[in-house]
């Protein structure tokens, strides 16, 4: 697939960017690019958890996807 598309389409729906705002889409399409070993995947993903955007805040999961 596409990695960047996946990514793109994630940070699309963490905006409401041309699509509804949809944190769980987001965090799919972040987890999918992450997965792929996409950096930009692992850091959205990270931020996500960091700020507590859609999920649950988790400063050490952030953390984890930060250094992968």
């Amino acid at each position: 697939g596409h990695v960047a598309a996946v990514n793109g389409l994630g940070y699309m729906h963490v905006y409401g960017l041309g699509v509804p705002q949809d944190y769980d889409i987001a965090r799919a399409n972040f987890e999918a690019a992450a997965a792929e070993g996409d950096p930009q995947g692992q850091y959205n993903l990270g931020m996500m958890f960091l700020g507590g955007v859609g999920v649950q805040r988790n400063p050490a999961v952030a953390a984890a996807y930060f250094i992968k």
